[in-house]
């Protein structure tokens, strides 16, 4: 059974390894990576070098079609904007059994649609498996389309889906599957691991124990932009004891701070570097609660989303609110979960994290 699995983020591609380690056949799939993941051709390179997948292939990666024709093209004929997306000339679509997927991408559906007697499989990308969950779009112009033409309609609803915590997961209604523990990974793939994403152990966190978090404004919303600026305020009057983690779309400048110049990955610095010690400083995102849904770790951490409630969208606010209560019932220790009411209680957490660690 040929199987083939889509990632378009570095974390994607971590959690698509644990799978075809931990639980599917080496050499029995075809590994699809996206051209926007930092470092992407040396990925492959390393990749191929270990003999994981039968074919690496590299596909580019468009967030959405705006243009109604676009999409009704892209529907009838599928294949055609498949083969358009990946990089490799020769490329030849095989059948596939089962597709794994962590994100309702475009390429993902052209896949899904090039092989509609295929099972569909959902694998964590992150926070959107615990806060919502995430589908891909069944839309009736495409059901419409393919009984028009007599062929048949690709199943859009997952069998199963795996998550590194299956109790804080938000249910789609399916199979809910744990992914390998990290905890019980074996030292071969381990060393693989940190072979493959090019690892290397840093000093810094250990020097310091105070790690902020950024998000990147991708909207380029004026208020977020502007709690931003009030929060790194706050930060910089004791920067001495902190490092800026910068998300990979976060493109501010963050000169006169400690910087992690490092490209490791997050996930991986958690294994080896972060401790139970370390105070994780962030609005709300998967890099807070990898530790513990990976790890089991319990560090620190500080949540200053209800210093963006006025932005948010409503909706939005209150799953964040849901998400993180249910993420708290996971810790043993409660009270290292701190949850910023204001800039005055920001003020004052930081200022006592200080004097901590100092």
């Amino acid at each position: 059974m040929m199987k083939a699995i889509v990632c378009d983020t570095r974390l994607q591609l971590l959690n698509a390894l644990n799978l075809t380690f931990n639980h599917l056949e080496l050499n029995k799939c075809d590994l699809y990576i996206a051209d926007n993941i930092n470092d992407v051709d040396n990925l492959i390179k390393r990749l191929i070098k270990e003999k994981i997948y039968v074919n690496v292939y590299k596909f580019k990666n468009v967030s959405f079609h705006v243009s109604p024709v676009i999409k009704i093209l892209e529907t009838i004929f599928p294949y055609h904007f498949l083969k358009k997306s990946i990089y490799e000339e020769k490329y030849r679509c095989v059948d596939y059994d089962e597709i794994y997927i962590s994100n309702a991408i475009i390429f993902s559906t052209m896949l899904l649609l090039c092989n509609s007697k295929a099972k569909l499989v959902y694998y964590e990308d992150g926070m959107g498996n615990y806060n919502g969950g995430i589908r891909i779009s069944d839309h009736r112009y495409r059901r419409i389309i393919y009984k028009c033409t007599g062929r048949k309609y690709p199943n859009f609803i997952p069998t199963d889906i795996y998550v590194n915590n299956p109790q804080l997961a938000y249910s789609l209604g399916v199979k809910t599957n744990q992914l390998f523990p990290a905890i019980r990974w074996s030292t071969e793939f381990e060393i693989k691991l940190k072979e493959i994403f090019a690892y290397e152990e840093p000093k810094v966190y250990g020097e310091r124990r105070l790690v902020y978090l950024t998000q990147p404004n991708d909207d380029e919303n004026d208020g977020i932009e502007l709690v931003d600026e009030k929060v790194i305020n706050l930060i910089e009057k004791n920067k001495d004891s902190i490092i800026i983690r910068r998300h990979p779309r976060d493109h501010r400048n963050y000169s006169g701070f400690n910087i992690d110049l490092g490209k490791n990955m997050w996930e991986l610095l958690c294994q080896s570097v972060i401790s139970e010690t370390h105070i994780l400083i962030g609005q709300y995102s998967t890099s807070q609660i990898i530790s513990k849904i990976m790890y089991d770790k319990e560090p620190w951490l500080i949540f200053t989303y209800p210093l963006y409630k006025d932005i948010y969208p409503n909706e939005k606010y209150v799953r964040i609110e849901e998400t993180v209560e249910r993420f708290k019932n996971l810790y043993r220790d409660k009270s290292k979960i701190i949850i910023i009411s204001d800039f005055e209680h920001l003020n004052l957490v930081l200022e006592e994290a200080n004097t901590r660690y100092r």
